[in-house]
């Protein structure tokens, strides 16, 4: 639905330049709809993995997932919380993943990165074990960081996923 271009699809109306979601599907009726508009959920909630964590609500703690697809090289989003803006990008290059995560004060947050061992990332150019006030666990094949209000910027290799 969001990669195919050819209507019934999301990709049809990007691909039209539309700035909303169509109510059918071949344009005959209102073109401002929120039918699909799970769509948005799924780029901000799936995607940049920005949720927030039940046991703690209004973002006070916040947990990051991002999700990486194989046909994908880059991806930018935002939300704006109750706390202030939490924010996600990340791109591929030359075999390695560059995540930046900010995180907004009072907040904080678990990132979970699909790296099987923790010493396999770096935030800031140096290993993950190194860098203050970061905690890193190891779980079910991914790595769990425990972080504090503040801009961060991860890495890791491909191969490391």
């Amino acid at each position: 639905m969001v990669n195919q271009t050819d209507p019934p699809s999301w990709g049809a109306m990007v691909k039209n330049g539309d700035a909303s979601i169509w109510e059918h599907w071949f344009k005959v009726k209102s073109r401002c709809h929120t039918g699909v508009g799970s769509i948005g959920e799924w780029f901000l909630n799936g995607l940049a993995g920005i949720q927030c964590d039940p046991a703690r609500p209004g973002f006070q703690h916040a947990v990051v997932r991002p999700y990486f697809p194989p046909d994908m090289d880059s991806l930018s989003a935002s939300s704006d919380s109750v706390q202030g803006r939490i924010a996600v990008s990340w791109r591929k290059r030359d075999g390695a993943v560059t995540l930046d995560v900010s995180i907004p004060p009072n907040t904080t947050a678990t990132l979970v990165l699909p790296v099987g061992k923790p010493e396999g990332i770096t935030e800031s150019g140096k290993p993950v074990a190194q860098a203050l006030e970061i905690s890193a666990v190891a779980r079910d094949g991914a790595t769990a960081l425990e972080l504090g209000s503040g801009k961060y910027v991860f890495a890791w290799k491909l191969h490391e996923q």
